[in-house]
């Protein structure tokens, strides 16, 4: 069995030291659907700007301001973070970008253009000016948003920060969760998430990997009261103010580095000269009284103990997995962001709702929604109607076949998504023996 830890750590080889729970069954969530996505994929690094040319750009014309991101990467969320940006020109025809904002075109002109003007994939030649993956329903479910959820998809910890919209866009190496709630941000980071990711999750060597189709669409968020809502608000508010003020306070001082820090401090080992210097920058008995606070309120929406193990966690999950599953068949969806997915059911109908929630399960590993589907086109003729309406509990898992793709972009994109379900598979298997 795993040690408890508050943060339970990998090392080496993921082994089958799991419980003996029916994980295999848990099945995608309506009431989380359209919310968690991965971030772009650029497919051209001179799309990249550095902070001194974007504020030179910016000090020319105040214009260009619309169209440069601040873009954050897997270890700007465990380290420290680092100042880069990206030329934007998502929704825009090549004409529009080229009159709106010729200064940022010029330069995608120069060196953009004549690496994709080779790339096998037609969309990408055609499509220039944009990001490879730019990502539209990430956009779409942070319209309205001032700030939405991260984590690095392959990280040690499993930590979700706040980050600003539209200002920031995160890289294909990042997870988002469209939602600005503290709220969600608190359960997110609490050890109850946390147990899950590791369990049903997958690994990047010894680190653990967030696959969206296996962490986020199956776990069922607690059916908190009003104040038990609003106790883990604020103590997730709390928890991301205090991160994000050490770490700006004292550079250097990562994430990562404090919840090693922590991790001692749970299991109370000594802590060496660097560890204690990490320990008072980052005021790491603070955070740790942050998260035990936290851990409790969430327990307790839950309706379950603190003294639980991670076994037990998990065990549970997988239960109320199974209920809310049964509750979506009779028509009650715990939605997390209400008006915006019903304004997704309303405005696309029933059909297109589903599309939207196979798109997020055939991406377990989000290497390849952005603008073109992750799953087999609807086909047309007899039929098709009444295949897309097929309820989402009852429809097969995993049964679309897709050709091997012959260029190299697509065949990487798709070896990432078989990796992501051989993850699941072996965490069944495991199971099983």
């Amino acid at each position: 069995r795993r040690r408890h830890t508050r943060y339970p750590l990998v090392t080496g080889v993921q082994t089958c030291a799991l419980p003996i729970s029916n994980v295999g069954s848990v099945v995608p969530l309506q009431a989380n659907a359209g919310l968690c996505w991965q971030g772009c994929k650029l497919v051209g690094e001179h799309f990249r700007v550095s902070p001194d040319k974007a504020r030179g750009w910016v000090e020319k014309s105040a214009a260009n301001t619309a169209f440069l991101r601040r873009y954050w990467v897997g270890n700007d969320l465990t380290k420290q973070p680092t100042e880069r940006y990206v030329v934007d020109f998502f929704g825009l025809s090549e004409h529009e970008a080229q009159a709106q904002s010729p200064a940022l075109y010029q330069p995608l002109i120069d060196f953009v253009l004549p690496e994709r003007r080779h790339n096998k994939d037609k969309g990408f030649r055609e499509r220039w000016w944009l990001f490879g993956r730019p990502r539209p329903e990430l956009r779409q479910a942070n319209d309205g948003l001032f700030r939405y959820l991260a984590t690095s998809e392959v990280s040690k910890y499993r930590t979700f920060s706040f980050l600003k919209w539209p200002e920031d866009l995160i890289d294909g190496g990042v997870v988002a969760v469209c939602d600005s709630d503290p709220w969600a941000h608190g359960v997110l980071n609490s050890r109850v998430h946390a147990s899950w990711c590791l369990s049903v999750g997958g690994t990047l060597e010894d680190r653990p990997r967030y696959n969206i189709g296996a962490c986020f669409d199956p776990f069922p968020f607690p059916a908190a009261t009003d104040s038990q809502q609003q106790k883990i608000r604020e103590l997730g508010e709390a928890l991301d103010a205090h991160r994000k003020k050490q770490q700006g306070a004292h550079p250097g001082l990562t994430i990562t580095g404090m919840y090693n820090v922590l991790e001692k401090l749970r299991t109370g080992e000594e802590l060496t000269a660097k560890e204690k210097k990490i320990h008072d920058d980052g005021l790491v008995s603070v955070l740790r009284k942050i998260h035990d606070d936290l851990d409790a309120a969430v327990f307790e929406a839950y309706g379950w103990t603190d003294t639980l193990s991670d076994d037990e966690i998990l065990e549970r999950l997988v239960a109320l997995n199974h209920e809310r599953a049964a509750e979506e068949k009779r028509g009650l969806v715990r939605w997390l962001r209400p008006e915006f997915q019903n304004k997704l059911q309303t405005k696309a109908g029933a059909g297109d709702v589903q599309q939207e929630i196979d798109i997020a399960d055939a991406d377990d590993d989000n290497s390849d929604s952005g603008d073109e589907p992750a799953v087999e086109k609807p086909k047309r003729g007899r039929g098709a109607a009444k295949k897309s309406r097929q309820p989402v509990a009852e429809k097969p898992r995993n049964v679309v076949k897709h050709p091997w793709p012959k260029d190299l972009a697509r065949s990487e994109e798709h070896t990432s998504e078989l990796q992501s379900r051989v993850d699941i598979s072996y965490a069944v298997f495991c199971l099983k023996k």
